[in-house]
């Protein structure tokens, strides 16, 4: 069918368009020109509001974030204003009632100003593919509609939107538990029969690599979106029309971010929230209702919902330690990615993203060469690029490239104001990750710097007024290293002269590394290295290749400094956390049993009088992921559901355990999350299999 004549409004809602795409191509002072070249217009004020709120927040600068807030309500105002002002009788018809765009940039302002979700009657049983169907017939109907209009009073629509209703206010029509089908009142006007919402469920999903796409090419043609079961999606009909992928991207966007945003939030805060109406965080139809956002690939709302698919597939694939899908997020990510990667090449945000998908696919070099060379070019957008190479250094880490990964964790004191503390305190950590017939003098007294600098670092950034819980938990293990260090001092073990480098044997980045989940997906070369320096420590493990030919005794930490045994590792502390260390990499080489004795270890002290209290949780964490890795491997062999039915309650205990368990500790949150994480994907397997 022809395209609708547009009406002067789509001139200006194109103009701020590209001053996003200078924006995501990494030309932030392009934007900014671009967008303030017309400050009249609320299209354009709300892309300067953006602009400066992704600004803000990329880099972390607080003092910012009152400028982004200023411009966006003056934005709220003058869409308000556009929105409610009287139509031209010659404007030309549109596929929506006059002012919807209005509407949607009213909401724009206000969702980056204040955390706004409004009710969805898209469910969790409706697919990918009836979600994109019913969309489509909408938008043909409305289309057919408004070009039949003689007169902009008699262009009102049924309503694009799966989840719009002729009766705005009947609010039953618009709880969860309606059902999409029945809301759908375009597709009821046309004469095709109604749409029978499969339920989307995953299955065996036909996911090939002939149409996959591949992170480590600049520029290639966009993936297509997948399905639940792997199969392509209907292409968008509203592509090409400006104003209607404006409003149905907005939507979405505005549904999808913020129900997905509400639903990684911490139960309690979640049940908090209800009380003020925020109770539609439904993780499935969030993420839905995002792809239907990303779905044209050339919407500026299009474009931050690919961002929030892949940030939250990203987290996903490295923090919950198993998916249950991994093949088909892995898949939807690249799908996600290529609508936007190959359209700003020299967009940090997507450079980032590619690099992070090759490091997901356990491709750390190809991951690194990314990130390197994207850096190399340089580019004006110093706020993504701190975020550039924080992953950069992260890969780095993983790869056991020690020194690159310290000297990039340096790095990102000259890109943000975080806490410098911890960039200090895990590039130190990564220094003395080196073999000693590899640390020159110059390397040791580099350590001894990064660590005498330490206590000046600290409370220096704060958020909330909260000093991070990074920074608290180094506080405390630098005081544990000075500690051990006076003690051998006073032992005769070293000079009065000697530094703190000196005592220290376990990793702090190895340590830190945990809560970022560095082991999850790091090639085995690495690991294999990690292992034998922690084995190569006194006393030795008690499992394992490394192991004493007797067995190890049960040790104190009173026998661990017995007179004359001086002891690479002198406290309990240390010897389950090398436990917790060996369980987790061993685990991730797929030696499970082994693994499974190391954790066992570390969890049986969670009684002791230990300092290190995170280390048992963290090994309950460990052997649920172990646990379900073993139950999904043999679940795949025949009675799957049998198998998750009979063996999922001890992974489902351990993760119970941690969030019951009731000393605090520091970052305990982000142990948590990812304990969440899980529990979430253990969840997504059991509905599959009807187990729930």
């Amino acid at each position: 069918m022809p395209p609708l004549a547009q009406p002067p409004q789509a001139e200006l809602l194109m103009q701020a368009t590209e001053g996003f795409d200078c924006l995501l191509n990494n030309d932030l002072p392009g934007a900014r020109a671009k967008l303030a070249a017309n400050p009249d217009s609320p299209f354009h004020l709300v892309g300067v509001g953006i602009s400066a709120f992704l600004a803000a927040a990329l880099g972390q600068e607080d003092s910012e974030l009152a400028g982004a807030l200023t411009v966006l309500s003056k934005a709220q105002s003058v869409a308000s204003a556009q929105e409610k002002a009287k139509r031209p009788k010659n404007e030309p018809a549109t596929a929506f009632p006059a002012g919807t765009e209005y509407k949607l940039l009213v909401a724009d302002s206000v969702i980056c100003q204040a955390l706004i979700v409004y009710p969805t009657a898209v469910t969790e049983k409706d697919s990918l593919n009836s979600i994109f169907t019913t969309l489509n017939a909408n938008y043909q109907h409305n289309v057919r509609k408004a070009a039949a209009s003689t007169s902009s009073s008699s262009s009102s629509s049924s309503g694009i939107l799966p989840w719009s209703s002729k009766k705005r206010n009947d609010l039953q029509a618009l709880r969860p538990s309606a059902s999409f089908g029945a809301l759908s009142s375009g597709a009821a006007a046309l004469s095709t029969p109604p749409i029978d919402p499969s339920p989307s469920v995953p299955s065996s999903r036909p996911i090939t690599r002939e149409n996959s796409f591949d992170p480590t090419l600049d520029v290639q043609e966009p993936s297509p979106l997948l399905s639940e079961d792997g199969t392509p999606l209907p292409a968008p009909a509203w592509q090409g029309d400006p104003l209607a992928t404006m409003v149905i991207s907005g939507a979405s966007f505005g549904y999808g971010l913020f129900g997905l945003i509400f639903s990684i939030l911490p139960p309690r805060l979640r049940k908090l929230i209800a009380w003020f109406g925020f109770n539609n965080s439904n993780r499935a139809i969030a993420l839905k209702l995002l792809t239907v956002a990303a779905s044209t690939g050339d919407d500026v709302h299009g474009y931050f919902a690919s961002l929030a698919l892949v940030t939250f597939y990203g987290v996903v694939l490295l923090m919950s330690g198993w998916q249950a899908e991994e093949d088909y997020i892995i898949a939807q990510y690249g799908a996600v990615l290529s609508r936007v990667a190959s359209k700003f090449p020299n967009g940090t945000l997507w450079i980032l993203n590619r690099a992070k998908l090759c490091r997901y696919q356990y491709k750390p070099a190809e991951a690194i060469k990314i990130m390197e060379d994207a850096l190399a070019k340089g580019s004006s957008f110093r706020e993504a690029d701190s975020l550039l190479v924080f992953e950069l250094a992260w890969t780095l880490l993983s790869d056991a490239q020690w020194e690159k990964s310290a000297a990039a964790f340096l790095r990102m004191r000259t890109l943000n104001s975080w806490s410098h503390a911890t960039y200090v305190f895990i590039s130190a950590g990564a220094l003395l990750e080196l073999p000693e017939s590899e640390r020159t003098p110059a390397i040791e007294k580099q350590i001894d710097v990064l660590i005498d600098e330490l206590p000046s670092l600290f409370g220096l950034k704060r958020l909330l007024g909260e000093q991070p819980g990074t920074e608290i938990f180094i506080s405390r293990r630098l005081g544990v290293y000075k500690a051990k260090l006076a003690r051998w001092i006073s032992e005769g073990r070293l000079p009065a002269t000697a530094k703190v480098r000196e005592v220290i044997r376990i990793s702090p980045a190895a340590e830190l590394g945990l809560f970022w989940n560095t082991t999850g997906r790091a090639p085995h070369h690495s690991l294999k290295s990690q292992i034998a320096r922690l084995e190569a420590f006194t006393p030795p493990p008690k499992f394992g290749p490394a192991a004493a030919a007797s067995p190890s005794p049960s040790y104190s930490t009173i026998s661990l400094r017995k007179t004359g045994l001086k002891f690479d590792l002198d406290s309990i502390d240390e010897i389950y956390t090398r436990d917790l260390l060996l369980g987790a990499m061993y685990r991730v080489l797929g030696e499970f049993e082994l693994a499974r004795s190391f954790l066992n270890e570390a969890i049986a002290a969670k009684d002791k009088a230990l300092e290190e209290v995170w280390v048992p949780t963290f090994a309950m964490l460990e052997l649920a992921i172990l646990e379900v890795q073993l139950i999904d491997r043999e679940g795949k062999k025949g009675n799957e559901k049998e198998v998750w039915k009979k063996k999922i309650k001890g992974a489902e205990k351990w993760l119970d355990d941690i969030f019951t368990y009731k000393r605090e500790y520091e970052l305990k949150s982000r142990l948590e999350s990812r304990a969440q994480m899980l529990r979430d994907q253990i969840i997504e397997r059991k509905v599959k299999l009807g187990l729930l």
